[in-house]
């Protein structure tokens, strides 16, 4: 038992008809009804006046009840329980009268079924309602009582009030629960209006709600407040944060709890007390939540029906529901920025390449029936590995973040702006793109965009774009498609020079065909041992002696015929398979060259091609150790050829790998010199043997100046830096002679041979060798 609820009046409880109970006849105070403990009903009678008197010594709430479950004794402590009645109207009264009637058949079924069974019923677990509306919790006792002939007449019981003890269990089961939703990823709304409802069923009389901090930082957002009238809930919502925006603005601004006894007289309400006075709120307590380093999330607030500030059970409880609120927020700001990192781009904040693609999918399938039109827009920032190599690679961060802030600025509100990776960008542009026509003012808009002059750390410079179009349905049907054709149109914008854009169409497909055919046949080429080497000669300008070869990859393509290096070596580059082929070409060019050395009275050098993947890789220097050492070719035999354009890659790596190679006794040449973008204080860190002399200063040399002062200028050079200098492509006697003149060292070209077979070089040294040079 404990305290209950007001009693109803007598002529409302009639005649006890409730299924399970006796029929309760009204009596007044001075006659209370007969039941077996009356007077003249056996022993118990003479024993029940004290009883009564023992009973008012104890403070729990003690009663007796008779067979039909009619109250015949209840001592003070339980008249408390029933407001300020005495205990003798309790007297003939059944639980039905005294409590709800779910409650009362409860009480009813249970002791029935004590009397029946003659069982004691100890510690039981059993709640009632306060006049209040506030439920209370009960530790009861009960035991069936007989008469002198062991017959039951009745039961005793005793109740403790256990409100507090069973509050802190459900408190923590409460709480215990709401930390499993937040564990399981439950909605943070979900989970922040369970931790109100346990707080409201804590404290009664009381409605809570909690807010939380928009994420322009200056405004508060309703997340829970499953109590609160629709009216204060949307005055709550978008609350800004400030000194004197009510209790919880004000506390969310000064990061402390903000206590308000009487909205009605308090300025912090001044003026808008309205929604929460017609609701029957008369004070407010509000207390930010914080994180662990102090970081303000949000409010939670109570609302009071009465005049009043938080006891120090409410303080305390409002201080861990706003832990268990914090906790709850920064779960849910964590999975927000997982959600983010998962589908944005960390340095752009755009989103990324899985996004991209889920959207355009999802574009796919909504546009299914319709078919309308989208266009898919491949855009690449041109040369700008320049500003990594010029500013850093930080300042490159701070660039790309500028042109994507560009990028997402130039679009409409419909399109969308996604980082693909690197310095290339895609945008989906919906709507309005029926034919290239339309879409053209928007891909200028972009261009222009980017184009933009950039000033960063005092220099101002600019950054271009190509840009490839895919449209949808034309185009392709599925994601993959189209963002293949409109890279595809990307690519074909930079092959005419950049800054510019281009459109998918089906020329670019058969191209698309060929290049994969021209892939598959490298692959089956290289298999089946498809290439040769053909030698050039260099010769000496002065000896007129052969003293070295330049080894040429040639193709014998079973369809095609012979084909020259211009055919293919651009598509090994792009497919990877250029160090494969590289390594084949080093591997027959060393064995050729030793089979010559009976032929060779001179020593006469290798010279071999290196490209940039080659030249960079990890395993170039341990190749050449491998071929020398199977051929038994002396380094010094050996040249390798890079040209300029490689060396600009990686300096550093590219000093370091030549200074090993020259200390293994291996000769370097720089091809191309003259048409590449090395400086010449790059030059002098080279440890180069040799310069080659593009073919385009010497074919030219007979129709100008200039390109003969190039040449002069070349032959200087190299001699200052102590190098030999060799010119390519020599096909006439004129420009023999003026190679002469400039004291060029060594000459290449159809005028003294052209590319032959191994079997053939191999005569001609002999020939030179009986004859003594080209002359």
């Amino acid at each position: 038992m404990g305290r209950w609820s007001v009693p109803p009046d007598r002529s409302e409880a009639g005649s006890g008809s409730e299924p399970g109970h006796p029929s309760v006849e009204a009596s007044n105070a001075s006659s209370p009804p007969k039941t077996d403990f009356a007077p003249g009903a056996g022993s118990w009678a003479a024993h029940r006046i004290w009883f009564q008197q023992i009973a008012e010594y104890i403070s729990d709430p003690v009663f007796l009840k008779d067979r039909h479950g009619r109250f015949v004794m209840a001592n003070e402590a339980l008249k408390r329980h029933f407001s300020e009645q005495d205990a003798t109207d309790i007297i003939g009264r059944t639980d039905l009268e005294l409590h709800p009637a779910d409650i009362a058949q409860q009480f009813f079924r249970e002791e029935q079924s004590l009397m029946a069974s003659d069982q004691a019923m100890v510690g039981h677990d059993e709640f009632v309602y306060l006049p209040g509306g506030e439920k209370q919790w009960l530790s009861t006792t009960k035991v069936p009582l007989r008469d002198e002939n062991g017959a039951v007449i009745g039961l005793f019981g005793i109740a403790r009030d256990i409100t507090q003890r069973k509050k802190s269990e459900l408190l923590r089961e409460g709480q215990s629960k709401v930390l499993e939703m937040i564990a399981a990823g439950m909605p943070l709304a979900d989970v922040l209006s369970e931790l109100l409802v346990l707080i409201e069923e804590q404290l009664g009389g009381i409605q809570a709600s909690i807010l939380v901090l928009d994420k322009d930082g200056e405004h508060l957002k309703l997340a829970a407040a499953p109590s609160l009238p629709i009216a204060l809930r949307n005055q709550l919502d978008g609350l800004k944060v400030g000194p004197q925006n009510l209790c919880c603005g004000a506390a969310a601004f000064r990061g402390e709890t903000v206590c308000v006894a009487d909205i009605a007289q308090d300025p912090f309400w001044e003026a808008q007390c309205e929604p929460a006075l017609d609701a029957g709120l008369m004070a407010c307590t509000s207390m930010p939540i914080k994180s662990l380093k102090g970081q303000v999330f949000g409010t939670l607030a109570l609302y009071f029906d009465q005049i009043s500030v938080p006891s120090e059970i409410q303080a305390s409880l409002m201080g861990e529901t706003a832990r268990i609120a914090a906790i709850a927020i920064e779960r849910e700001l964590a999975q927000e920025k997982i959600r983010f990192l998962a589908e944005n781009d960390t340095l752009t904040g755009l989103p990324n390449r899985s996004q991209l693609e889920r959207r355009m999918a999802e574009l796919i399938r909504s546009n299914t029936a319709t078919k309308e039109k989208f266009a898919v827009v491949f855009v690449d920032l041109d040369r700008f590995k320049a500003v990594n190599d010029s500013l850093g690679h930080s300042a490159g961060d701070r660039v790309l973040k500028i042109m994507a802030d560009g990028l997402a600025d130039s679009v409409r509100a419909e399109d969308m702006v996604a980082r693909f990776g690197g310095d290339e960008f895609v945008i989906v542009m919906k709507g309005g793109v029926d034919d290239p026509a339309s879409i053209r003012p928007l891909l200028d808009r972009v261009q222009a965009e980017v184009a933009r002059p950039v000033v960063f750390d005092s220099q101002t410079f600019e950054v271009f774009s190509s840009l490839g179009i895919a449209r949808y349905p034309e185009d392709g049907n599925d994601v993959e498609t189209l963002l293949k054709h409109a890279d595809d149109a990307m690519y074909e914008a930079k092959s005419f020079g950049r800054n510019c854009y281009r459109f998918y169409s089906a020329t670019l497909a058969e191209q698309d065909a060929l290049k994969l055919n021209l892939l598959q046949d490298l692959r089956t080429g290289l298999r089946d041992g498809q290439f040769f080497l053909e030698y050039q000669p260099q010769f000496d300008l002065k000896s007129g002696q052969m003293n070295g070869v330049e080894a040429l990859v040639r193709w014998d393509h079973p369809l095609k015929g012979r084909l020259l290096p211009g055919n293919f070596i651009a598509a090994a580059e792009d497919s990877g398979l250029i160090s494969e082929l590289g390594n084949w070409v080093l591997q027959e060019a060393c064995r050729q060259r030793c089979s010559w050395d009976k032929a060779a009275s001179d020593p006469v050098v290798m010279s071999v091609n290196v490209s940039a993947q080659q030249f960079f890789g990890s395993g170039l220097i341990d190749k050449i150790k491998e071929v020398l050492g199977t051929t038994g070719l002396p380094p010094e035999l050996l040249e390798l050829e890079l040209t300029e354009s490689s060396l600009i890659k990686d300096p550093d790596q590219c000093i370091e790998t030549m200074t090993r190679l020259r200390d293994m006794g291996v000769q370097i040449a720089l091809d191309d010199f003259g048409t590449g973008y090395s400086s010449l204080s790059a030059l002098c860190a080279f440890p180069l043997n040799k310069l080659k002399i593009d073919r385009a200063f010497v074919q030219n040399m007979d129709r100008g100046s200039r390109e003969l002062v190039i040449a002069r200028a070349i032959v200087s050079l190299g001699h200052e830096l102590g190098m030999r200098v060799i010119a390519e492509g020599v096909e006439t006697e004129s420009q023999m002679g003026h190679l002469k003149a400039l004291d060029c060292n060594d000459v290449q070209g159809f005028l003294t041979g052209r590319p032959m077979s191994g079997p053939k070089l191999e005569a001609l040294l002999e020939e030179q060798h009986r004859i003594g040079g080209f002359h």
